[in-house]
């Protein structure tokens, strides 16, 4: 995925991650912090969510399309991943979620 996302960033896309603050597995919340450098000197964008730990995952393309779920982004979890995510498009639920995302950012800070 590290790729996928470099890549995104030399085409120009605006590429965000947004990680919990809080751990809830030590190992996972380093290895977490060691892809989020990685991904900063990529050009994404990383932010620390403050409140507590977040576990949802969400995609948001062009305000058009959203992904919700829980499923991890690896190959590891890929065979079943798409059972466990919940997508619209073009839909009044994204422009909701986008006003709530931007409604979230206000609660973050940019680790960089």
């Amino acid at each position: 995925m590290s790729a996928a996302l470099t890549l995104a960033v030399l085409r120009g896309v605006d590429v965000r991650l947004l990680l919990p603050s809080r751990p809830d597995h030590y190992v996972v919340y380093a290895a977490s912090s060691l892809y989020a450098f990685d991904a900063v000197r990529a050009g994404v964008r990383v932010f620390r969510y403050e409140p507590g730990f977040l576990h949802q995952k969400v995609v948001l393309v062009d305000n058009d399309i959203t992904a919700i779920g829980s499923a991890n982004l690896d190959m590891l979890t890929a065979d079943f991943a798409a059972a466990r995510e919940i997508s619209l498009q073009e839909s009044h639920e994204t422009r909701r979620l986008h006003q709530l995302g931007m409604r979230v950012a206000r609660l973050i800070s940019p680790i960089l």
